[in-house]
């Protein structure tokens, strides 16, 4: 899943591993950049926004 994080002032706790990204992804994550992850750890899930579980709205016709 894709995950941004939503204020870049805050530092990230040192969780990337149980993210399943590398280090490198995480220093990006940091920077403000979109990143791809394989779960979200407890420590961050405050401080990132998913953008893999956006619900999409479905468009319904009223009677006429």
């Amino acid at each position: 899943m894709k995950i941004k994080l939503i204020d870049k002032k805050i530092p990230l706790p040192n969780c990337w591993k149980s993210c399943g990204v590398n280090k490198d992804a995480w220093d990006n994550l940091q920077e403000g950049k979109e990143i791809e992850v394989k779960q979200i750890a407890d420590g961050i899930q405050g401080l990132v926004e998913s953008k893999s579980f956006e619900p999409t709205a479905k468009k319904t016709k009223g009677d006429k």
